[in-house]
């Protein structure tokens, strides 16, 4: 090999392993270690495969003893195998399914434990879990809300740029306004996939891709042109949002505000009525439109009181698309049925309160921070 040859070999050389380099310090900071091993099988692939055919040293001795250099051809079957070996992890990673799971209820309920539920092999996703349930069985105060805040918009974040370029899947069972902030820190990247548990069977299902909505299952949303007219006075600076999926939510378990009630609901609410994506984007977008057209048409409106009972991959999907500059500020609340009031608590989803603790301590619109 002449001189000038060996340079251009050597310089492409380094330049990939510079390459190489940034890739596993980008896979580092986003916390991906399959990748990292991946290029890190790559890299010593490569070195392996380049190197075969002479090392620089031995270059410059060949040149000056006017020999060429052996290959190494042990080397070079190692390095190509590395590749080969780097290359179908780099493929398995890709098809990898990561799974977000939120869990403030049940220790049993992640989907590695029920895989089969949803046809899926262990090698084909990986799960994250973020369990607060400890926690939250002491007791939702200020204190305990603090730490399950911490720790859930540390982990959200942490799942986003892990899987900044994978395919997402989500399942959760917790209060809802905690799935609905960790919603909103998930912010506008997107969910591909959603696993629903059903009480019932004891089973995991995925929400598959039927386009048809069963007629029971449409959304009814009253006009808001007549509900405002209807009030006592056009002009309010409150109003309560319920949205009625999994039970009916009535005006005797809203007594504890003295705000109109506007409710949403569809014909007939069941337990696990979500069994579509279609389904669930379709309630999230007639409920985005709805917000917005409140806060549009009622111009007094400052704050949106939401209550909801549904299946939490709802209070995700609204809570990732909810923001400050279409919405009035919405706090949602947890219902709980030996409590008096019965939401006792609630959580700012959006706005410069955004992630604040409200507490309500007695009957009326008296919500103050804990």
């Amino acid at each position: 090999m002449q001189l000038s040859n060996m340079t251009i070999f050597f310089t492409m050389l380094v330049i990939l392993l510079i390459g190489i380099i940034f890739f596993i310090f980008r896979h580092w900071r986003r916390n991906q270690k399959e990748e990292i091993f991946s290029d890190v099988l790559f890299a010593a692939g490569i070195e392996l495969v380049l190197t075969s055919f002479g090392t620089l040293d031995a270059e410059i001795i060949a040149i000056f003893k006017n020999k060429d250099v052996e290959t190494n051809y042990v080397q070079l079957i190692i390095g190509f195998i590395l590749l080969a070996c780097s290359w179908f992890l780099f493929r398995h990673i890709k098809a990898k399914m990561y799974i977000l799971n939120i869990n403030g209820y049940f220790p049993d309920r992640r989907i590695e434990y029920r895989h089969e539920d949803v046809g899926l092999h262990h090698f084909q996703f990986k799960e994250r879990e973020i369990d607060f349930i400890r926690l939250f069985k002491k007791g939702i105060n200020e204190t305990v809300y603090t730490e399950i805040k911490e720790e859930l918009i540390e982990k959200t974040n942490n799942f986003k740029s892990e899987t900044r370029d994978k395919k997402r899947g989500y399942t959760g069972i917790a209060p809802s306004p905690l799935i609905m902030l960790a919603g909103n820190t998930f912010g506008r990247e997107g969910i591909d996939e959603f696993f629903e548990y059903n009480k019932f069977t004891s089973k995991y299902y995925q929400l598959h891709e039927k386009a048809k909505l069963k007629s029971n299952t449409h959304l009814i949303i009253p006009d808001i042109t007549s509900f405002i007219k209807n009030q006592q006075s056009e002009t309010f600076a409150e109003i309560v949002v319920s949205i009625s999926l999994t039970s009916q939510i009535v005006e005797g378990q809203l007594t504890q505000f003295t705000c109109p009630h506007y409710m949403i609901q569809v014909r007939k609410p069941q337990d696990n009525i979500i069994e579509t994506k279609k389904q669930l984007h379709n309630y999230v977008k007639q409920t985005l439109v709805t917000l917005e057209s409140l806060t549009r048409k009622i111009p007094t409106l400052k704050k949106i009181h939401l209550v909801y009972s549904g299946q939490s991959c709802f209070s995700f999907e609204l809570g990732r698309l909810i923001d400050i500059t279409r919405h009035a500020e919405i706090t949602h609340y947890q219902f709980s049925q030996q409590s008096t009031p019965l939401y006792p608590w609630g959580i700012v989803i959006n706005g410069d309160r955004s992630g604040e603790f409200l507490i309500n301590e007695s009957e009326g619109v008296n919500i103050n921070r804990a």
